[in-house]
């Protein structure tokens, strides 16, 4: 606390503004603030923990401890350990304050309350192997700022086809914190006397994608998540004694990758039908029938055609008193 009663009165009386320290706080009171507290008996001011989740607040009290009320705001500021950083943020949890001159400063309304964090930084960089421009997930601190000796939990939750290959922190010398592995992404370490970096290496998750027919496998590659995998040229089937094959497509239908996938060839099966092809049955029947009906044509040849040229020739007989001549004609 402050007691303030006497600079208000010269502050008012020359219309200036009005600078108190203690500590390492010092607090701005402007002129119509001076005005406003002069009238309202202010005796004390304080810097205190606030309600609720707000720890600190600016309250004024008069002569009796009894809290003033007045509608109005005055800088602040708090001067800062040397290597520490700090920051005053409201009651939605938005930063309002800056640092200058080692000193966290700010306006703050008097009665309302806000968060101020005092410590040493944290910087985090996720960086994915074999990318520059890759984080491979997000990450969430318990508190960016914290003092020597506070528990900070990280959290780290990795994009779809990640994995987390490494989580280093180091000091501010760069030698090597000890972490402790919770679960599930979860880390904690104990801050040191200094700004903190730590450095989380993501790599690249990759899945096996099959194409094959029944046990015949057609291809196989690795992918990452999100790639869209290569379709081989569409496979055949060689036809059996009942059914030839065509190919129709693969199942399930080919998507981005998004884990290891087994895609199966699927054929029409079409039955070989009479119209189609002749069986080896009715082929030798065929056969039979084509060579009875040649003999047959034989046969009837043989005996059809000579008695056919014996009809077609004509016995032609000339007399003469000398002798008999015969004549063959056709």
């Amino acid at each position: 606390f402050m007691s303030v009663s006497a600079l208000l009165s010269y502050a008012k009386d020359r219309s200036c503004a009005l600078t108190l320290t203690q500590g390492a706080v010092s607090v701005i009171l402007y002129e119509d603030t001076v005005a406003s507290l002069c009238a309202s008996q202010a005796e004390t001011l304080r810097l205190c923990k606030g309600e609720g989740d707000a720890p600190l607040a600016l309250y004024f009290y008069d002569a009796a401890g009894k809290k003033v009320s007045a509608e109005t705001e005055a800088r602040v500021s708090i001067v800062l350990p040397v290597g520490q950083t700090g920051r005053i943020t409201d009651a939605s949890g938005e930063m309002i304050s800056g640092v200058q001159d080692n000193a966290v400063v700010a306006v703050l309304r008097f009665g309302e309350g806000y968060c101020l964090d005092i410590g040493y930084g944290i910087n985090v960089h996720m960086t994915v192997q074999g990318s520059d421009d890759e984080t491979g997930g997000i990450y969430t601190l318990s508190n960016d700022i914290a003092a020597e000796g506070e528990t900070v939990f990280l959290k780290i939750k990795t994009s779809p086809g990640y994995d987390i290959k490494s989580v280093i922190v180091r000091d501010r010398f760069g030698a090597v914190i000890l972490h402790t592995v919770i679960s599930g992404g979860q880390f904690s370490f104990v801050m040191q006397d200094g700004n903190t970096d730590i450095s989380v290496e993501m790599i690249p998750h990759f899945y096996t994608v099959t194409f094959r027919d029944g046990e015949r496998v057609i291809s196989q590659e690795r992918y990452r998540y999100g790639d869209m995998p290569v379709i081989p040229a569409d496979p055949g089937r060689p036809d059996d004694n009942q059914y030839s094959y065509t190919f129709t497509g693969w199942s399930p239908t080919v998507t981005a990758v998004m884990g290891d996938t087994v895609y199966e060839a699927e054929f029409l099966a079409v039955p070989l039908t009479d119209e189609a092809t002749v069986s080896e049955s009715d082929f030798g029947l065929l056969q039979l029938a084509v060579m009875g009906v040649l003999a047959a044509a034989v046969v009837y040849a043989g005996i059809l055609l000579p008695y056919v040229m014996v009809q077609r020739r004509r016995k032609v007989t000339t007399a003469t008193s000398s002798e008999k001549e015969t004549e063959y004609k056709d």
